[in-house]
């Protein structure tokens, strides 16, 4: 198919005489028409016809209360499409919520974004490691050869900040949320063999005797509740621990996505010291 302006997807190459349908790229639309695709024919000389142009799609009203915004910012975000941007402005005294609402955690409403990436399918050849990038390098996830699902996007992690957690979901008893959340995409994805996920915790934070551990963050009718994952093991005698004090990261295994964050937890009770008890010879027997 021919090459028109901010290229829509194809089928690559089709048969003299044959319909296809072209569509634009995200964000675009069929110039004239609004329409998302057209169908072209392949005619004589390999020549398309119809030949459409994409235009960027027209932006909706501005959505944001205009009592906050300063009107010079109102007036200037009309009239957009896609690509533009516009500078705003709160009135004296207000400032803009840097909070937003992550998708799979509507139910915590919004929530402070730390870091957001996406990256390719995991190679289903050898291990492939993905991480964030700047003070959150040490945010990251492991997929073993074969581990992620043919046919899959490749994952996205959201890392937002822990006050999001509301006091009630901070404290379940005396275990304590201990770093920043963070989500995993495709949710609810499930791994032909468990992934490892490396999960940052506070190090300046006294947790008295409580263990850190990997949790799950599960939301169900019941409310919220959290699941502790098993922490990575490793054969390797020169790999960090699983708690790792000096990076201030948890390692732990998953077989699936999800939410999840470090928790501080208690340490399992000690088992009860008991003692034997004593042991008695019959008498023999009378003769």
């Amino acid at each position: 198919p021919p090459e028109i302006s901010n290229p829509p997807t194809t089928a690559g190459q089709v048969a003299l005489g044959a319909t296809v349908q072209l569509a634009c790229a995200d964000g675009y639309d069929i110039a004239g028409s609004g329409a998302a695709s057209v169908s072209s024919v392949c005619g004589a000389g390999c020549a398309y016809s119809p030949v459409p142009t994409c235009s960027p799609k027209a932006c909706s009203s501005f959505s944001i209360a205009a009592d906050f915004l300063k009107p010079s910012s109102v007036a200037g975000a009309s009239g957009l499409t896609f690509g533009d941007s516009v500078q705003m402005e709160c009135i004296d005294g207000y400032l803009f919520d840097d909070s937003s609402i992550v998708s799979g955690l509507e139910f915590l409403g919004a929530v402070t974004v730390l870091q957001v990436a996406s990256f390719p399918a995991p190679s289903a050849s050898q291990d492939t490691t993905y991480s964030l990038s700047g003070e959150y390098a040490a945010v990251s996830i492991t997929i073993p050869a074969g581990a992620w699902p043919p046919n899959t996007p490749g994952p996205t992690l959201t890392l937002f900040d822990q006050s999001a957690l509301t006091a009630s979901r901070r404290r379940t008893g005396t275990s304590i949320v201990a770093g920043a959340g963070v989500n995993f995409e495709p949710e609810g994805v499930q791994f032909n063999s468990p992934v490892s996920i490396t999960l940052p915790f506070d190090t300046t934070a006294d947790y008295g005797n409580r263990e850190l551990y990997v949790h799950k963050l599960v939301n169900s009718a019941n409310g919220t509740s959290w699941e502790r994952r098993p922490y990575t093991v490793n054969s390797d005698p020169s790999a960090p621990p699983a708690v790792d004090t000096t990076a201030g990261v948890v390692r732990a295994d998953t077989p699936s996505f999800s939410a999840y964050a470090v928790l501080a937890v208690p340490p399992p009770p000690a088992p009860v010291a008991t003692s034997p008890l004593p042991v008695t010879t019959p008498p023999p027997p009378a003769t």
